[in-house]
C-alpha cells in the first residue's frame, strides 16, 4: 500500500497482521538513516574502548596505529631497528635495546610491538611517578612493579633522562631480574650512546654507565642492541 512519511514523502509500504492488528513498515529512507546512525553509535563506541584500552598501554593517539608495517625504514640503522623488532616480536631474542637520536621512530615501534604482543609502554619518568603515588595509595614499590612483571611484554621508553637515582637502578636491576627470569620480553628505549661512539671525555654519559653491572650482565643476554640515526621526524621533511 502506499503511504506517506512526512520527511520523504511518498512511499510504497508493507503491511503485516499480528494478532488482528495491522502493522505497517517504515519508511525505508528513515529505516538506512536509523540504521547508519545505529553502525556510527557502534563504531564510535569500539573507537573509544580501544583508545582507552592503548592509553592503559601507554599508547598515545600519535602512535594508536603504530605496526611494524608501517614503520618507514630511511636507513641501515633503521632498518636494522626494524629488524630486530621482528624477531622480538617473533621470540627469537627477548631483549631489544634501542638506543640514538629523537625522532627515528623508536617509540613507534615500541608501540607497535605493544599492540601486537599485548603488553605496556611507560616511560622511566612515569614509572617513578607511579610509584611516588603509590605511597600515598598504600602500595609498595614491589606492587607497581610485580603489576608490570604481569604483561607479556614491557617497553620502557626515555631512559637515561635524568642521572638515574639509587632507587631507579634498584627498580630496574628488579626488573631486568624478573623480566629475565620469567621469559618476558622487554624493549629499553633511551637518547643514549654506546661508550663505543662517544669521545673519552664523554664516555661517562654512555648508556651503559647509566647501569649497574648486574644490569648490563642481564641485557647482554639474548639481546640485540640497535643505536639508532637519521633525521628527525618530529621536524617534518
Amino acid at each position: 500500500m502506499k503511504t506517506i512519511c512526512e520527511r520523504h514523502g511518498e512511499y510504497e509500504a508493507e503491511v503485516l497482521e499480528l494478532f488482528g492488528h495491522k502493522i505497517i513498515s517504515n519508511c525505508p529512507i528513515c529505516e538506512k538513516e536509523l540504521e547508519n546512525l545505529e553502525a556510527k553509535v557502534k563504531a564510535e563506541a569500539q573507537d573509544e574502548a580501544r583508545a582507552e584500552t592503548l592509553r592503559r598501554q601507554g599508547i598515545e593517539p600519535e602512535h594508536y596505529n603504530a605496526s611494524l608495517e608501517n614503520y618507514k625504514a630511511e636507513n641501515e640503522t633503521e632498518k636494522q631497528a626494524l629488524e630486530a623488532a621482528k624477531e622480538l616480536a617473533a621470540g627469537k631474542i627477548q631483549k631489544l635495546i634501542l638506543l640514538g637520536q629523537n625522532g627515528t621512530g623508536k617509540t613507534h615501534l615500541a608501540c607497535a610491538l605493544v599492540q601486537l604482543l599485548g603488553g605496556v609502554r611507560i616511560t622511566m619518568f612515569e614509572l617513578s611517578a607511579k610509584i611516588r603515588a603509590g605511597y600515598n595509595n598504600g602500595q609498595s614499590e614491589l606492587d607497581i612493579l610485580d603489576n608490570l612483571l604481569n604483561k607479556p611484554f614491557i617497553a620502557l621508553d626515555e631512559i637515561g633522562r635524568t642521572k638515574g637515582s639509587d632507587a631507579e637502578k634498584n627498580w630496574l636491576s628488579y626488573l631486568m631480574d624478573k623480566a629475565h627470569t620469567r621469559g618476558i620480553k622487554l624493549l629499553l628505549i633511551s637518547n643514549r650512546q654506546r661508550a663505543s661512539n662517544l669521545p673519552q671525555e664523554r664516555r661517562g654519559e654512555a648508556f651503559e654507565f647509566y647501569f649497574d653491572n648486574d644490569i648490563i650482565s642481564r641485557l647482554r643476554q639474548n639481546s640485540r642492541i640497535v643505536e639508532v640515526h637519521g633525521r628527525d621526524r618530529r621536524a617534518g621533511s
